[in-house]
C-alpha cells in the first residue's frame, strides 16, 4: 500500500510502520519530488516551486541522519527556465541540509512516482491501484491551488502541506480571506486574465469556499 501526496504537501513514512511500503505522487509535470532516506524513516515533498524552503528542510529532517536525498523531474514537461528554478531550490536545500553528496536524478516521465520504504523508485502508471488517498483528496488539491495562486507571484513562501504523518492530517487553511481572493480575482479579470476567478468558481462547487457571503 502506498499513501498518496498532492502538490505542495508532504508524506512521512517512519522505519518502522509496516502499513504502508512507500509514498506515491502524480501530476507531476512543472514540479519537483524530494525525497529523504534516513534512520527514522522516508520523508517526501512534491513542490510546485512556491513552497517555504524552510519547511521543506524541516519536514525532510523528520527522516533523521540522512542517508540518501532523491529529486524526481519530469524533464520533458518541464520548461527550461523551472526546471532551472528548481535546480536553485535544491541546491539550497541540501545544503542546509548539509547533504554533500547532493541528489540523485530520477526523471519521473510519466508523472508519477512511488518512492518505497527500502530505497527502491517506481516509475509505473500501474501502481495507481495499491494507492491510499486521503478523504477530500481534490477539496485539499484546490486549497493549494488556491493558496499557490493568491500568493505574491515568485514569493516561494507557501508552508508546506503535511498530509501524512503516521496518519492522514486536516486540511490545510486558505492563506487568505475569500474577500481578497475575490477582490483579486476582479482585478486580474479586468486584465485579460479569467484564471482567478475559474478557480473560485470551482472551489465554490467543491464546497471548500462560499462565495455568496462574506466569510473569511
Amino acid at each position: 500500500m502506498y499513501r498518496e501526496i498532492t502538490q505542495d504537501g508532504g508524506g512521512f513514512l517512519a522505519e518502522a510502520a509496516s502499513d504502508a511500503e512507500g509514498i506515491y505522487t502524480e501530476q507531476v509535470e512543472s514540479c519537483a519530488v524530494y525525497a529523504a532516506y534516513g534512520t527514522h524513516g522516508l520523508a517526501v515533498v512534491h513542490d510546485t516551486g512556491q513552497l517555504d524552503i524552510t519547511s521543506i528542510v524541516e519536514f525532510l529532517q523528520r527522516c533523521g541522519s540522512i542517508a540518501r536525498l532523491v529529486r524526481g523531474m519530469n524533464f520533458r514537461q518541464c520548461p527550461k527556465n523551472t526546471e532551472q528554478h528548481h535546480r536553485e531550490r535544491s541546491k539550497r536545500i541540501a545544503n542546509l541540509l548539509r547533504h554533500k553528496k547532493g541528489w540523485e536524478r530520477v526523471d519521473i516521465s510519466n508523472g508519477k512516482i512511488v518512492l518505497l520504504k527500502n530505497g527502491s523508485v517506481i516509475i509505473d502508471p500501474s501502481t495507481t491501484g495499491n494507492v491510499d488517498s486521503v478523504n477530500g483528496k481534490e477539496q485539499r488539491h484546490q486549497i493549494n491551488l488556491l493558496n499557490n495562486l493568491f500568493i505574491k507571484p515568485n514569493s516561494q513562501s507557501i508552508p508546506l502541506d503535511i498530509q501524512f504523518d503516521g496518519d492522514w492530517t486536516s486540511h490545510p487553511r486558505l492563506l487568505a480571506s475569500v474577500q481578497e481572493m475575490k477582490l483579486r480575482a476582479l482585478q486580474e479579470r479586468a486584465r485579460g486574465d479569467n484564471d482567478y476567478l475559474s478557480e473560485l468558481f470551482r472551489a465554490q462547487q467543491m464546497g471548500v469556499i462560499d462565495l455568496s457571503g462574506d466569510q473569511s
